[in-house]
């Protein structure tokens, strides 16, 4: 069965990493921009979303999903993703941090993760 992971407001470059990376590990990808419109695809079980966001940030996101009965695993990207950020991330709920521009073998590792917790 397919896993459904929801990408927000990732840069073009990292789209088409994660939609490869999809293809080949028969994910269900749905791409947004804002989080406005990730809220209408919820509940999902996995989310990989930029820490910043034309209407939001990956901490509103995270709020906003966490009502949900199931929540899904929320994985920020970064181009500044470090340690402190990191920590933050878990600390709040989060499920990881990945640092762009994406690596497709630690994304399919995260995922793989992500959608088997």
């Amino acid at each position: 069965m397919s896993v459904t992971v929801l990408a927000v407001g990732l840069p073009e470059e990292d789209e088409r990493s994660l939609t490869k990376i999809a293809a080949r590990d028969d994910l269900s990808l749905r791409k947004v921009k804002t989080m406005a419109e990730a809220l209408t695809y919820m509940p999902v079980p996995v989310v990989v979303c930029e820490d910043t966001l034309p209407d939001g940030d990956w901490k509103a996101l995270l709020e906003e999903s966490s009502h949900w009965r199931n929540p899904p695993r929320v994985i920020v990207t970064s181009p500044l993703a470090d340690e402190a950020l990191w920590a933050e991330v878990l600390n709040l709920g989060g499920y990881d941090v990945l640092a762009e521009p994406l690596q497709s073998e630690e994304v399919r590792r995260v995922l793989n993760l992500a959608s088997h917790s």
